[in-house]
């Protein structure tokens, strides 16, 4: 189950699955993305340009008209005789069958018995491999949209064929159904008819696709094409100039130019009758016979916009590669720089869909990436934002839980190491070596609560077995918490280490304990430093033991005016040993407050020597790592010592290998924050904090906790250093500013331009 809901919130799910649902939701045409999708379509083709003529002209007849000549019919005899004269190319009655004098005459009360012609069945839905194989819609038999199920055909129907305009599921008319069925036949609409008359082409020669699939209806060289259920989107643009409008009066008071009716199609039709008024896309209200005239016209120029068979495919296709483009690349991004790529997405996407609809009269759809933009956009930055709020606060706990196992907290150790998850090995490496401290320290309760909480995640190496073999104890003995000297006791002998003999124990490190000592075959004071092999863990110690010999010899190899000079490395009985310069002097920390800063010039002398010190190290391949004010000795004649170079690698290898920050807080920078590779760009942040410290007295970054210091540090901002010490040279504050850049291409590429910059300041404030 833990693996499931990891798998559900991550990136490939948030992607992949709203993907996957908007491209089934389009294929079965669901009414609310054909409903967002309508006004956009709607405004394309408004702008889209066909340089066609006008081949359709309709004469619009009211019941007046008729009245005021004495006859039952709107379309006289003479209208016709006129319409003939005047070299229409043919004349399509649109009046119903009872007032038509195109139809036989019957007799009253009769009714007339309309068969529908005879065509060829459509072939059968293909299978859905298939379909996929000839790109067509696997889901096509599935739709949900009432709007592309075909019309209900009427009781009166016309020989020419019907006129029956289905609105779409906003209420507005944007397509004519070619065929209707009735009695197991299809009736043809009545400007297919139109056409087909004047292509010549009998209805049997169509070429009909199955009627769940968009297409083209063919016959000889001519294609229509046609939406779901034979549906023939019609010229929505108002702009063009689709058929021309008379009314009967005109044609017969001899007002209509003859030019305008020759060689043209000419359709009667009462104006306002059928008492329908029509709200169609663009046109705003038309009346049926208005609405025959403007489908006739589409169909006669050619001006339809077509939905090719395979545009599901592109549309599918295009989601999919946003989809795994976004699973890859939203996780690692800014909100910002997301926001960019989803917003380029969409624009070129729109881009795309436009220019196939205004050029080529192709309809894509755009709602659907539309909306899994914003739904991936929405879920990737909502799961971002919790995994760094989760991030952070596993910093935080790891942080604290190594803190409290240093000093000797055990239980407070061991309270954090319950509220660590262990979903990643990094936590898991850490819980299993608390787990093994305790057994270290006799504390088999708090082993077995840790066992057991890490078991919780799954097995891991040998949890279940050491759980178990804590369990037959029948007895707990309680550790003595208080870290003992290693190598001092009262009352005996002063050891050695090596050659070395051990005077005095300085203080305690992350790695182990620091002695003051002398070599007595020249008489010389050294600092040696030592490495405890108590918080290494067997399997790893071998390893750990290469690496710390390896470093402090790549360390040793640093010779440098401001680097501290490492004399010797060994091993003596179990405990490894290095042997450093012993510095007089004291470090940084005492002038990091504002009572007893150094003078601005001393400051900037001493930031010079830092960074040409690390400039030295980073180009022999060292970084230090722990850049802070306990780590840079000033010595009495004013000159300063890097220490601990290589030896914070080594602290970081044998510690973090387990999940574990390591680092003063306030000194670290953002990438050692969020656990990113670390190189020289590293120490210049860590640099930039000293000499804001240095300059005013406090820290840039502060916090009542670890995590709002933590969040701090990476993501917000801190007072510039004018507010707090104004009076400073320009140059330092742009120095300073540039440091702490949280972002590493923002930083000095290296610390030796760090150095010739504070030298320049140090000479003008020498020279002023």
């Amino acid at each position: 189950m833990r693996y499931l809901k990891r798998l559900f919130i991550s990136p490939w799910a948030l992607n992949l699955l709203p993907a996957l649902v908007l491209i089934a939701a389009a294929l079965v045409d669901l009414p609310l993305l054909a409903k967002l999708e309508y006004p956009f379509s709607d405004r394309l083709q408004q702008y889209r340009r066909v340089q066609k003529p006008d081949p359709v002209v309709l004469i619009a007849t009211e019941t007046s008209t008729a009245s005021a000549r004495g006859t039952r019919s709107p379309f006289p005899e003479p209208v016709l005789a006129e319409l003939r004269r005047l070299g229409a190319q043919s004349i399509t009655l649109l009046a119903p069958p009872a007032d038509s004098l195109h139809a036989p005459a019957t007799r009253a009360g009769e009714t007339q018995k309309i068969v529908p012609p005879a065509l060829p069945s459509p072939v059968p839905l293909p299978p859905p491999r298939a379909l996929l194989l000839n790109c067509r819609n696997p889901l096509a038999g599935w739709s949900w949209n009432d709007a592309f199920r075909p019309p209900p055909y009427p009781d009166d129907l016309r020989p020419e064929g019907h006129l029956i305009f289905t609105p779409d599921s906003d209420g507005k008319i944007r397509h004519l159904a070619l065929f209707l069925e009735v009695e197991e036949k299809l009736l043809p609409a009545l400007p297919l008819t139109l056409l087909l008359r004047q292509l010549r082409i009998d209805l049997k020669q169509l070429e009909l696709i199955p009627g769940e699939l968009s297409g083209s209806i063919r016959a000889d060289r001519t294609a229509i094409p046609v939406f779901r259920n034979y549906r023939l989107a019609l010229d929505l643009n108002p702009a063009h100039r689709a058929y021309v409008k008379f009314s009967a009066a005109e044609l017969l008071e001899h007002r209509i130019p003859g030019r305008q009716l020759k060689n043209r199609h000419v359709l009667l039709g009462p104006g306002a009758a059928f008492g329908d008024r029509h709200l169609v896309a663009g046109h705003g209200f038309l009346s049926t016979s208005e609405l025959a005239a403007l489908a006739a016209s589409t169909l006669l120029n050619g001006t339809a916009v077509q939905r090719p068979h395979w545009g599901w495919l592109v549309e599918a296709g295009v989601i999919l590669n946003l989809a795994l483009l976004f699973a890859l690349l939203m996780p690692k991004l800014s909100g910002r720089a997301a926001a960019a790529i989803t917003l380029t997405s969409l624009l070129t996407w729109g881009i795309l869909v436009a220019g196939s609809l205004l050029v080529f009269g192709i309809q894509l759809k755009f709602m659907p990436l539309l909306l899994f933009c914003l739904v991936s956009f929405s879920f990737t930055q909502a799961h971002n934002l919790y995994q760094r709020d989760k991030s952070l606060a596993q910093a935080h706990n790891r942080l604290l839980l190594q803190r409290f196992k240093e000093q000797g907290l055990y239980d407070l150790a061991l309270e954090r190491g319950l509220s660590l998850t262990a979903e990643k090995k990094a936590d898991k490496e850490t819980l299993y070596h608390l787990g093994l401290e305790f057994e270290r320290k006799r504390l088999p309760d708090s082993a077995v609560s840790i066992y057991q909480h890490l078991l919780g995640y799954g097995r891991f190496r040998d949890t279940k077995t050491r759980l178990a073999q804590l369990r037959e104890q029948n007895h707990s003995t309680p550790g003595d918490n208080a870290r003992q000297t290693t190598l001092i006791a009262a009352g005996k002998e002063k050891p050695t280490l090596g050659r070395y003999r051990i005077e005095q124990e300085l203080g305690q490190g992350a790695m182990g304990v620091l002695y003051r000592g002398v070599d007595p075959k020249i008489n010389r004071r050294v600092a040696i430093k030592t490495l405890d092999y108590a918080h290494i863990e067997p399997e790893k110690l071998e390893t750990t033991k290469k690496r710390f010999f390896r470093e402090a010899e790549a360390a040793g190899a640093l010779n440098h005016a401001h680097i501290v000079t490492i004399y010797d490395i060994g091993e003596d009985n179990g405990l490894a040993y290095l042997a450093m310069e012993l510095l007089e002097g004291q470090d940084l920390s005492r002038f990091c407050t504002v009572a007893a800063r150094l003078p601005t010039a001393q400051v900037v002398d001493i930031g010079g020597q830092i960074a040409a010190a690390l400039d030295y190290a980073h180009r022999h391949g060292v970084v230090h790592r722990d850049i802070k004010p306990a780590n840079i000795i000033l010595q009495p004649d004013g000159r300063i010592k890097v220490v601990d170079f290589g030896i914070a690698r080594v602290v970081d290898h044998t510690h973090t290998d387990s999940g574990i920050i390591l680092g003063t807080p306030s000194y670290m920078s953002p990438e050692q924050i969020g656990g990113k590779k670390i190189d020289g760009r590293s120490d210049l942040f860590s640099l930039g904090v000293l000499l804001y410290e240095l300059f005013s007295g406090k820290k840039p970054f502060q916090g009542n906790d670890l995590t709002t210091l933590m969040y701090n540090i990476s993501l917000a901002k801190y007072p510039p250093l004018k507010s707090v010490s104004p009076g400073l040279p320009p140059d330092c504050y742009r120095i300073v500013a540039k440091l702490l850049q949280k972002t590493l291409t923002r930083r000095y590429r290296s610390a030796a331009i760090v150095a010739r910059e504070l030298a320049a300041v140090s000479s003008e404030l020498k020279r002023s």
